[in-house]
């Protein structure tokens, strides 16, 4: 199960979009 996994990546390409400015 990498239910976490997948919520996990999609949350850390977020932080990193907003990141890079």
């Amino acid at each position: 199960m990498d239910s976490g996994s997948h919520c996990h990546r999609h949350l850390n390409e977020y932080i990193l979009k907003t990141q890079v400015k």
